[in-house]
């Protein structure tokens, strides 16, 4: 249809142009308004002339390739419910995400795809500023709250490998949440309280945890506050959580059994203690840098280290698909450098102690956005 004020085109549905800013049709009956008219003639309703003024927003969308567009108006006392209203049945995917981006005063909200972003919204504040509430909206869709202050876990598939991994995982979620929201410092006691109501208990094997992921915290006369590596762990785990190509290790219920330990060939298959050189890995590449120079350009030490440059290495100087445990031995070997007797656990441990790497398919090893930022810090 057309606006029969300014000759804009609009959907059907239509009620007000954005164009001209008057209503079109009657809200009480539907018709068609007459311009200059202060009542609908049909009905008698009265007619609120225009719908936006200096203090009304603008939101549109734009997406590529197909050319979809959309744009609306809307008062500061809706801003809110709309932009989260809108982002809600955009598509999450952590490599291509649609980003939104709301200011007031009629500046546009532009929704714009990049690369490896977690989802922001942006308000305004008082003098018309933008601010950024980090990833509220996506650490609001693990958390949910009941009543004023009890705080439940509403997204239970954290993507972890084991029942340590879940409960290292959700402690540091469930401090991001809080910091997110205002509160800096959460009592120790809080922490493991909330642990127990979701099925975790503070064991020995969790406790070990928070001693080997100390650089992800502070601990304050009793309370938990979150340090810069924390942080940038829980965009990790959250980044894990709205990938849809990752699968649960294990998931909140289920049996802390080794079920390799029910058969020996299993065992094997899932934990190999033997590997094999690949022959036909050329590491001294021809107007490459060959894996030894590459390797010598950063202070690598540790096992975590040489993991996550072996594997930036074959991904992203000689393009290697598939890279799997096997071509982590071969780099071991090629450099004459001591390798971990279980190659498999010390990429797992990678993954869920840095987050440098993505193991959830150990065929197919990749370097994580959080490996990306990583090895930069280990250059010379």
């Amino acid at each position: 249809m057309k606006c029969q004020f300014c000759g804009q085109e609009l959907p059907d549905k239509a009620k007000f142009c954005f164009n001209c800013k008057k209503q079109i049709v009657c809200q009480q009956c539907g018709e068609k308004l007459i311009d200059g008219a202060e009542i609908c003639i049909y009905c008698g309703t009265e007619i609120n002339p225009t719908i936006i003024t200096n203090s009304q927003n603008h939101i549109k969308y734009i997406e590529t390739q197909t050319e979809k567009s959309f744009e609306a108006s809307f008062s500061n006392e809706t801003a809110g419910a709309v932009v989260e209203t809108f982002a809600s049945f955009l598509p999450y995917n952590r490599k291509r995400s649609n980003i939104i981006e709301f200011t007031n005063n009629s500046n546009e909200a532009n929704f714009s795809e990049v690369e490896n972003v977690t989802p922001k919204l942006l308000s305004s504040n008082s003098n018309g500023e933008s601010t950024t509430n980090n990833e509220t909206y996506s650490i609001d869709k693990i958390f949910k709250k009941r009543g004023e202050n009890e705080i439940y876990l509403h997204e239970t598939s954290l993507k972890a490998n084991s029942k340590r991994d879940y409960a290292g995982r959700l402690t540091i979620l469930y401090l991001y949440y809080n910091q997110i929201h205002g509160i800096e410092e959460v009592k120790r006691t809080e922490v493991n309280s909330f642990l127990e109501k979701t099925g975790l208990k503070n064991d020995g094997n969790y406790r070990k945890w928070l001693s080997e992921e100390k650089s992800l915290y502070n601990i304050n006369n009793g309370s938990y506050c979150l340090c810069r590596a924390g942080e940038e762990r829980a965009k990790s785990y959250l980044a894990d959580i709205f990938d849809n190509e990752k699968t649960d290790g294990w998931k909140l219920g289920n049996s802390t059994k080794d079920n390799s330990k029910n058969s020996g060939t299993n065992k094997t298959s899932k934990n190999p203690t033997s590997y094999s050189f690949i022959t036909e890995l050329n590491l001294k590449p021809e107007g490459k840098d060959s894996l030894k120079n590459f390797v010598s350009k950063y202070k690598a030490s540790s096992g975590a280290e040489y993991n996550l440059v072996f594997v930036y290495y074959l991904q992203n100087i000689l393009g290697e698909k598939n890279i799997g445990p096997n071509h982590i031995y071969t780099c071991y070997k090629d450099l004459n450098f001591k390798f971990p007797s279980n190659i498999r656990q010390s990429l797992i441990d990678t993954k869920s102690k840095k987050g440098w790497i993505d193991t959830s398919n150990m065929n197919d090893i990749k370097v994580s956005t959080v490996g990306e930022n990583a090895i930069i810090d280990l250059t010379k």
